[in-house]
């Protein structure tokens, strides 16, 4: 590998732009790139700057990548604020397909097995396709937490609107909340990263989510802060059953195109309520596309949806040492 530092001090960062369902990230293949400790010593920095949308790169947020011991690979992600992130799943099957296209020398894609080590524990995931072609990923996302410290959640924190006396054990926290004005009931929950889902009747679209849901992500109930869902559920059009709609604030970066989380949040809370059954595969529509989310009767909950390669570049940056 070249010097990748010209004789002005800059650095030129190679990455790969990869989204799934919109949600899109800058990846970081700390391996492959001879700035490593540059990278490493400028994270926060460099995701707030690569992930500006007119100024940088424009993402959700940067996401580094190693190899590691004990899995295929291991990922960090950092929002657009330059905070860690401890889970995010768009980001998790974005990661195994760079393992299955850069790490794996398959003629056959279809059913690899991918370990990536997340701030949250491993997950592991299957490569969907046909031949070397790669046509999506499914991830298990392990069981989803109830206990209120784990996710967590500190109910003597609660907001005004109060908490209600159940939860936790095998179901989420059902804790009341302000959406425009109205105490809506909502589900609490952890998918290795805090969530909050709301389930509306009305249309999430007609939300100023930006109004709504930042002081629902910073409630004094969530120590940590909380990804939020407004979830709508919807008929097929076809009449064969139905779906859920989800609009998503995300902590850290504010609203983003999809959040493989926080679906499984949403269908985890929805199962809870009595919406679907265990076992289901359950179609949830994000504003950048669709996953499918099934809770197992055996206790994890599985993902399946795009992983997409978008583009390669640079990044000139200049380190503050």
């Amino acid at each position: 590998m070249s010097d990748p530092t010209d004789t002005r001090g800059t650095i030129d960062l190679p990455f790969v732009k990869m989204e799934g369902c919109g949600n899109d990230y800058i990846y970081v293949d700390l391996d492959r790139i001879d700035c490593r400790a540059a990278v490493e010593a400028e994270t926060a920095r460099l995701a707030v700057e690569m992930s500006r949308r007119h100024h940088g790169v424009g993402s959700d947020g940067l996401v580094l990548m190693r190899d590691v011991d004990g899995a295929d690979i291991e990922m960090r992600m950092f929002n657009t604020d330059g905070t860690e992130g401890a889970m995010c799943g768009n980001a998790l099957r974005c990661v195994a397909r760079h393992v299955a296209e850069t790490r794996m020398d398959l003629s056959e894609v279809h059913g690899a097995s991918v370990v990536v080590r997340t701030a949250s524990g491993p997950r592991r995931a299957r490569i969907h396709g046909a031949g070397r072609t790669i046509t999506g990923v499914e991830v298990d996302m392990e069981d989803p937490g109830f206990a209120a410290d784990s996710i967590p959640l500190r109910l003597d924190r609660a907001d005004p609107c109060g908490v209600a006396a159940f939860g936790g054990g095998d179901r989420p926290w059902t804790v009341s909340v302000d959406v425009d004005g109205r105490v809506t009931e909502a589900q609490a929950l952890s998918m290795g990263n805090p969530h909050l889902v709301i389930p509306l009747e009305r249309d999430p679209m007609e939300l100023d989510l930006p109004r709504v849901g930042s002081p629902l992500e910073t409630a004094a109930m969530f120590p940590d802060r909380a990804n939020v869902e407004f979830v709508q559920i919807r008929d097929e059009p076809s009449g064969s059953g139905r779906f859920l709609f989800q609009r998503t604030w995300e902590r850290g970066s504010g609203e983003t195109l999809g959040c493989g989380s926080g679906a499984c949040a949403a269908v985890v809370a929805a199962v809870s309520l009595g919406l679907f059954a265990r076992d289901d595969w359950v179609r949830v529509e994000l504003r950048g596309g669709s996953l499918e989310i099934c809770w197992t009767e055996s206790g994890p909950v599985l993902m399946k949806g795009p992983a997409r390669r978008v583009f390669t570049g640079t990044f000139r940056f200049e380190p503050s040492s």
